[in-house]
């Protein structure tokens, strides 16, 4: 049988032709996709750009409408004239800046197949910025570098921060109903940050890469007999040498320093351990500060109030311990202290219920536990400078 060659080659023609019209639309696409694609990436860094400008601005006096107008000003600084810029506080968030950028672009190919002539895309961006400002100390502050989950450990219930919070080590969070009100930073790693309440929300924890100092550090050698510190005290130097400071040491000294509840104002420094007894007050309401060379420090009272007599300092152990082994223990309930509790070659453990700190925690290893306790950072630190932070 004969084929007729004319049939043949309009059967390919179609195919040839059909084929090539799809190859076209496909590129067509593909083309203007790319552009697209180019056009919500160049969206983005104007928004980006446009947020964290108008926060900037805000941060440093701008009022609403100039920092709005410097957004504004930023993102066309870098588009084309068919963009739409909206800058202004995000509604959700007040604090906040939020940028919108919508983009408009021309089709290439697509009109050639009955397509859409332009295509649309656009981003949206959120900054904040913290305004400058007097600085505080941290609330809490875990130096060492080495005991991996037991670095900084917030667990119980409903115990709140109020400031900042940092380990150069890992961060592990349990518990529940437990909140932090500052910016957290950490080294290494967090375990379960979502089982903590932060505000801000973002950007918190951060991960830093780089190992912080103390942010205050205190020498022995200053209060022990003999000492800068020492001295200072005068008469209110009480030295309990290797013997431990407990209710009975109290007591039997000659004046007694504890009664009723009572204690005297003044420096007391050990190489042992200080056990105090319940302390309703400080006599004449003065201040105390406890300092073990080489024990432990705790204080377990019900209702008690101590304030510090030297340096902000409350209490300080100089003990080297495992991670997990206390220097200084707050466990007991309604009782409110104020100053810094300083341990930095063991753990500062603040248990117990419904007590609070307002003052600084410095340890090698810190553990917040019991049931509805708060610290909240009171002393001055650095000033603070603007802080700009890209949240969304």
């Amino acid at each position: 049988m004969r084929r007729l060659r004319g049939s043949d080659d309009g059967t390919v023609a179609i195919i040839v032709a059909v084929s090539t019209t799809l190859l076209f639309g496909l590129l067509a696409i593909t083309v203007d996709l790319g552009l697209l694609r180019v056009e919500r990436g160049n969206a983005q860094n104007a928004a980006d750009n446009a947020a964290l400008a108008a926060a900037w601005a805000s941060c440093n006096g701008a009022d609403d409408d100039d920092a709005e107008d410097r957004g504004v000003a930023v993102a066309e600084a870098n588009l084309e004239d068919d963009e739409n810029v909206v800058v202004g506080r995000d509604p959700a968030e007040r604090t906040h800046w939020k940028a919108k950028v919508d983009v408009e672009i021309n089709s290439v190919f697509a009109p050639a197949i009955e397509g859409p002539s332009t295509l649309e895309t656009g981003a949206v961006a959120v900054a904040r910025c913290e305004p400058p400002g007097p600085g505080l100390q941290p609330a809490l502050f875990a130096s060492g570098k080495s005991c991996d989950d037991d670095s900084f450990v917030i667990e119980g219930a409903g115990n709140a921060i109020e400031g900042d919070v940092h380990s150069n080590d890992e961060m592990t969070f349990g518990g529940s109903a437990n909140s932090v009100a500052g910016l957290g930073t950490y080294v290494d790693e967090v375990e379960d940050p979502e089982r903590i309440t932060w505000t801000p929300a973002e950007p918190n924890p951060t991960e830093g890469s780089v190992v912080a100092p103390p942010p205050l550090e205190f020498a022995i050698g200053a209060y022990q007999p003999g000492g800068d510190e020492a001295n200072a005290a005068g008469p209110q130097y009480y030295d309990a040498g290797t013997a431990d400071i407990a209710e009975a040491w109290l007591t039997s000294h000659s004046p007694p320093l504890y009664a009723g509840g009572t204690i005297e104002p003044g420096l007391y420094y050990t190489s042992g351990d200080i056990t105090l007894p319940p302390i309703a007050q400080v006599a004449g309401g003065g201040g105390v500060t406890f300092v073990s060379e080489g024990g432990r420090v705790t204080f377990g009272a019900a209702g008690g109030q101590l304030e510090p007599f030297t340096d902000d300092l409350l209490m300080f152990s100089a003990a080297t311990r495992a991670c997990d082994e206390a220097g200084i223990v707050l466990n007991g309930s309604d009782d409110q202290v104020t100053g810094v509790l300083y341990a930095p070659g063991s753990r500062v453990v603040v248990g117990g219920s419904s007590n609070d700190l307002f003052g600084t925690v410095i340890a090698r290893s810190i553990l917040v536990t019991g049931s509805a306790n708060h610290v909240e950072s009171v002393f001055d630190g650095p000033p603070r400078p603007p802080g700009l932070t890209l949240v969304k």
